[in-house]
């Protein structure tokens, strides 16, 4: 994950209007989240892994 998406909702990021992109699944873990909610944040770990909190 860009270090600019740390700490931010899907909605702050503006995934599809800056960047035509849908987000449809995340996974950390080996755990996936289909269709995230968009209020959730995207937080790294420090093993490298990405998840949403």
């Amino acid at each position: 994950m860009p270090d600019e998406f740390h700490g931010k909702t899907i909605t702050e990021i503006q995934l599809r209007s800056r960047y035509g992109l849908n987000l449809l699944t995340v996974s950390h873990n080996d755990k996936f989240e289909i269709n995230p909610d968009p209020r959730k944040r995207l937080e790294r770990f420090s093993d490298g892994g990405d998840w949403l909190q």
